[in-house]
């Protein structure tokens, strides 16, 4: 990101708005490069309310969400095996798959943490 300095000019105020709304450096260069950003077109401001607007989660119904847990562990057998041999990789998988069932955008983390507390 660094090899012009326009980009990394970009790049150094859109971290310092983004440590007011508790983004990282890391997820403002992984924005930047994966969304392709035009950064003549797109002020480092607007570039933190993108940023923000894409990670908020929406609250889901704690029974849907057991319920779909449930479903999601009871299908995927080989990736509860794999996960319990210490392939942490599986987890994502099944966070996955629990995450497809909704519409919303739901919280990973937390998915994963209900999905290992029941393995």
């Amino acid at each position: 990101m660094t090899r012009e300095k326009n980009i990394a000019d970009y790049f150094e105020e859109a971290v310092k708005v983004g440590t007011t709304h508790m983004i990282s450096s890391k997820q403002i260069a992984n924005f930047i490069i994966n969304r392709k950003i035009d950064i003549d077109k797109t002020l480092p401001a607007r570039l933190i309310e993108s940023i923000v607007e894409s990670s908020k989660t929406e609250k889901v119904d704690e029974s849907k969400l057991n319920e779909i847990i449930t479903r999601v562990l009871k299908n995927n057998e080989k990736a509860i095996s794999d996960y319990k041999k210490g392939k942490k990789e599986a987890i994502m998988f099944l966070v996955g798959q629990v995450m497809r069932a909704f519409k919303e955008k739901i919280d990973a983390s937390l998915v994963a943490e209900k999905i290992k507390s029941k393995i």
